[in-house]
């Protein structure tokens, strides 16, 4: 589930591959919904409010534009693996895009979260390693940072455009529920439980 910036629409996503964006002025459900093959783990809505990003169980990232309900060309490129979507963030400009991808079966080792940055009509693709899961991703407004909150609590900080880590950060004994970054990239916030 995620808000527009401008808290006008919330976008909810469910385990029957369906994802609805709700207009929360006029409190109902904007007209078609989006239906995919399999249940769909992670979204994300871009900041203008015009994409969004689904990603499902079979390992498939979508971005459809909100307009027409239609994958945005270029189309993404397959991932080449079974891969489990557990998060999806857009950056701030809908051009840059990130998801969390775990094993979907087998070797439990492989965790990443893949970087794809669009320019003009191509696109490329950065994959950067973690140990555990990733469960929260986060870019700051202009997209050159992304925090990365995994399942060990462990809270990294990427640059995007060479897919270093900056920094790396460990909460033990904590439930990490949210994340953000700061638009300058220099703080992280992390809501724990």
């Amino acid at each position: 589930m995620e808000f527009s910036p401008d808290g006008n629409r919330l976008l909810t996503t469910s385990y029957d591959g369906t994802a609805r964006v709700w207009d929360l002025v006029l409190l109902a459900d904007k007209e078609p919904s989006l239906r995919l093959e399999s249940p769909i783990f992670g979204a994300a809505l871009s900041e203008d409010g015009k994409q969004i990003l689904a990603g499902s169980k079979d390992g498939t990232i979508r971005r459809i534009n909100l307009a027409t309900l239609r994958e945005e060309p270029p189309l993404m490129p397959a991932l080449g693996d079974r891969k489990l979507i557990r998060a999806l963030a857009f950056d701030g400009s809908g051009r840059q895009w990130a998801a969390a991808l775990a094993p979907y079966e087998g070797n439990a080792t492989s965790y990443s979260v893949g970087l794809w940055r669009q320019h003009n009509d191509q696109i490329s693709r950065l994959e950067l390693s973690h140990p555990q899961a990733v469960a929260i991703l986060a870019f700051n407004m202009s997209g050159s940072r992304l925090a990365t909150v995994a399942d060990d609590v462990s809270i990294r900080v990427w640059n995007t455009s060479e897919g270093t880590l900056l920094h790396e950060i460990y909460l033990p004994n904590r439930a990490p529920r949210l994340a953000g970054v700061s638009p300058d990239g220099r703080m992280v916030v992390v809501s724990l439980v």
